[in-house]
């Protein structure tokens, strides 16, 4: 499991062949997020990278 500093990673709900997706709570808001982690592979291929910026 990964760890993001001021969140509270809560469960991983699925992943793809770009990332995987974690969803987790700010720690001291108490407001839930997804986030988004790329995998380390899919930074060698530039179009990867502006893929995910509208999402």
């Amino acid at each position: 499991m990964i760890s993001v500093k001021g969140y509270r990673i809560l469960k991983k709900p699925g992943s793809g062949g770009m990332a995987m997706v974690y969803f987790a709570e700010h720690e001291k808001l108490s407001h839930s997020v997804a986030i988004k982690v790329l995998i380390d592979s899919v930074d060698r291929i530039p179009k990867a990278l502006t893929r995910p910026q509208p999402e």
